[in-house]
């Protein structure tokens, strides 16, 4: 008989994964390994890199081709960048990527529900994602001030998820029996020298943005990835090799936490 707190969950697994730009693709190593031993979540929210890695992979996009995403396409590359917009990166030129991806723009026809977070900068409120364009959705919860362009949509701007609720697990944890919560932007000392010019002071404005009240909602988590490991890798390198190592860090912190404790979902 469930329990009380149990009764009336709909979903048996869900996953909450936190933005955190390049270091988000540990978000792809934590799926890969919850698909290889048949954890598959049954309801997503995600804020900036959690919820372009959470849609593409509720897409039913396979992790093979999630990884080719990434590789395949530096979103910060000279290419995609505007001198005529409120950022640098231009978001039509990111639809264009994303579009093979999600054959059915919508979000009824993702296999996985998924909530996204985006920021709305004219009303100063959270806005969660679940209908429409899930591209446009996505381009609004990665739309990191200074760097890409806000989105507009209908009549609102939005820019990054992360601004206001970077940790989104409080938006499902009610609907689901067990949480697996991913956060991965691990608290990062700085010295003068790492802010030294307006990239990294903003960058290392939004890592602190709300830190306190997004550590709270760690414990209405079952199972929480929180990796030291991640310290030292930047928002926005991009490089391969780099992106190999953290997409490594995302597998093993999870392989080791179901593993040494014979784990179960």
């Amino acid at each position: 008989m469930l329990s009380r707190l149990m009764r009336g969950k709909k979903y048996k697994l869900g996953l909450a994964l936190s933005g955190g730009g390049a270091k988000g693709l540990a978000h792809i190593g934590i799926i890969k390994y919850l698909v290889e031993t048949e954890r598959i979540p049954e309801i997503i929210a995600g804020t900036s890199a959690g919820s372009l890695v959470g849609t593409l992979f509720a897409a039913g996009n396979s992790i093979e081709k999630i990884q080719d995403f990434f590789y395949s396409n530096s979103l910060f590359s000279w290419s995609y960048f505007s001198t005529n917009q409120a950022g640098l990166i231009d978001p039509a030129k990111l639809r264009k990527l994303l579009e093979p991806y999600f054959p059915e723009d919508n979000f009824e026809a993702l296999q996985i529900p998924v909530k996204i977070v985006a920021t709305d900068m004219l009303q100063g409120k959270v806005k969660v994602f679940e209908e429409g364009s899930v591209i446009d959705s996505v381009l609004a919860s990665i739309a990191y001030p200074f760097v890409f362009a806000p989105m507009k949509i209908g009549n609102t701007i939005y820019s990054d998820g992360g601004i206001l609720n970077h940790f989104p697990a409080d938006l499902i944890h009610k609907d689901c029996k067990k949480l697996i919560g991913v956060y991965v932007s691990p608290d990062e000392q700085k010295t003068e020298e790492d802010l030294k010019n307006v990239r990294q002071i903003v960058i290392r404005a939004m890592e602190l943005m709300g830190v306190e009240a997004e550590r709270k909602k760690f414990d209405l988590c079952h199972d929480m990835f929180y990796m030291d490991e991640l310290l030292g890798y930047t928002t926005f390198d991009t490089r391969n090799e780099i992106l190999d190592e953290i997409i490594d860090i995302g597998y093993q912190s999870a392989k080791s936490h179901y593993e040494k404790d014979h784990v179960t979902t």
